[in-house]
């Protein structure tokens, strides 16, 4: 298997992931964050056809950025909901992990990918960072142990 193919395959597995997520959490603002997630995966996954195919790939395509999942503090209104869940979310930022890693291989070995796997690195350290947020804040109310009335803690 190619890492083209390879980088195809983790993709699609990126966006059943994120799908899973989003159904697991139908019930909160995740559910949203999950499904656009997702249909960044399976954009990516596109792209990367496309770049097997030989047909050029627009690398312009919309994608989620931090300031359209995070703009609205709202979204942190789970916070102490599913703690629980917050192994699958940092199982979902080791598979970020692996993609970003795969793209910069990739990029080691093809000079002619760079543009696409620039863009392709950049999305997925971005989809990592969004990931990071929400574990930052369903993690949270597990590491507070002190009393809320004393010491300095970070807003949010």
């Amino acid at each position: 298997m190619s890492i083209l193919d390879n980088a195809v395959k983790m993709e699609l597995e990126g966006e059943k992931l994120y799908l899973d997520m989003a159904e697991a959490n139908k019930d909160n603002s995740l559910h949203i964050i999950f499904l656009a997630l997702a249909k960044d995966e399976a954009n990516h996954a596109k792209i990367l056809r496309d770049k097997i195919a030989g047909v050029s790939a627009d690398l312009s395509a919309d994608s989620t950025t931090m300031a359209s999942v995070f703009g609205d503090a709202s979204a942190f209104q789970f916070a102490g909901k599913k703690p629980a869940q917050v192994d699958i979310y940092r199982s979902a930022q080791e598979k970020e992990k692996e993609s970003i890693a795969l793209y910069k291989k990739m990029t080691a070995e093809d000079a002619s990918a760079e543009a696409l796997t620039a863009f392709l690195i950049g999305q997925e350290e971005e989809h990592f960072l969004i990931l990071d947020e929400i574990v930052k804040a369903v993690d949270r109310p597990n590491e507070w142990v002190e009393s809320a009335e004393f010491g300095l803690r970070d807003e949010y």
